[in-house]
């Protein structure tokens, strides 16, 4: 039995063989306790069927950042899910203050190369790095979507690459990033990983 599923007559989600409703506008919201129980490639499937059952391209799943006993449509963590028509995306949105001696096009590349060590041992890829212009001065944000692979992991899994990869960015903004900190950090996933 999937962990996740979409019903296409109802708009509802199965998860953990619990029916729910969506979000806001009906996607997939995720309990932060249940991610670790979840299924990768079923959240894959379940989005893929949504989209199409809508005759979309995309489709998104949340996760919640409270508990599910307070959740009521919101808030969200950063972290989210994507079905972008060809692969499963995490992405999130990076904030960091302006830097005084460089362009967005400068820093989007620094943040890539900055991931690449991260995402090659996760076995994932960047997407894209994107200036998201809804953030005003002194802010500057990007919009970041990794590819992951579903296959044989769970959610939360998926969430840790996502996770680890916000602490670099944040560490690269914060100038506190070194080799030796990327390393520690890519060195601590591969031992945390089975």
């Amino acid at each position: 039995m999937p962990t996740v599923k979409y019903l296409p007559r109802s708009d509802e989600w199965v998860v953990l063989e619990s029916r729910r409703r969506g979000g806001d506008m009906g996607e997939l919201v995720l309990m932060e306790e249940e991610l670790s129980a979840v299924s990768a490639t079923d959240v894959r499937n379940a989005l893929v069927t949504r989209a199409a059952n809508f005759d979309q391209v995309e489709e998104q799943a949340l996760i919640s950042a409270v508990p599910e006993g307070y959740f009521d449509e919101g808030p969200y963590r950063d972290v989210r899910l994507m079905w972008d028509g060809e692969a499963l995306l995490v992405a999130f949105t990076h904030v960091m203050t302006w830097p005084e001696d460089a362009d967005e096009e400068d820093v989007a590349i620094a943040l890539g190369r900055i991931l690449m060590p991260h995402l090659r041992q996760s076995g994932s890829q960047m997407k894209s790095v994107e200036p998201n212009y809804s953030y005003v001065a002194p802010d500057l944000a990007f919009d970041i979507m990794l590819t992951v692979r579903s296959r044989g992991k769970t959610i939360q899994e998926i969430v840790d690459i996502a996770d680890g990869a916000q602490l670099l960015c944040s560490a690269f903004s914060d100038g506190t990033v070194t080799r030796e900190s990327a390393a520690d950090l890519i060195r601590g996933r591969r031992r945390a990983s089975p």
